[in-house]
């Protein structure tokens, strides 16, 4: 049985893709670079190496969203310790 879409999860997951890096536009600019044939156009290659780099990007800015997030709750946990 599959589960409902839910919407709200859904925008929410999105978000938080733009947040880390997978905009829109950006992804748009190098499929539609890696499509053109003009002379300023880009390999299918070099389109999966740029998508790529923004997966990596994406991965290195929420380990540290979570890593200070993980700091800053020792912090609070440590404060209260006697």
């Amino acid at each position: 049985m599959t589960q409902p879409f839910d919407l709200e999860k859904y925008k929410a997951e999105q978000g938080r893709a733009r947040d880390l890096g997978f905009d829109y536009a950006v992804i748009r600019n190098i499929i539609l670079q890696a499509n053109s044939d003009s002379e300023d156009g880009i390999s299918v290659g070099k389109a999966i190496e740029l998508i790529r780099e923004i997966g990596l990007h994406a991965v290195d800015k929420a380990v540290a969203e979570e890593r200070a997030s993980v700091v800053a709750w020792l912090s609070r946990l440590s404060e209260r310790a006697p």
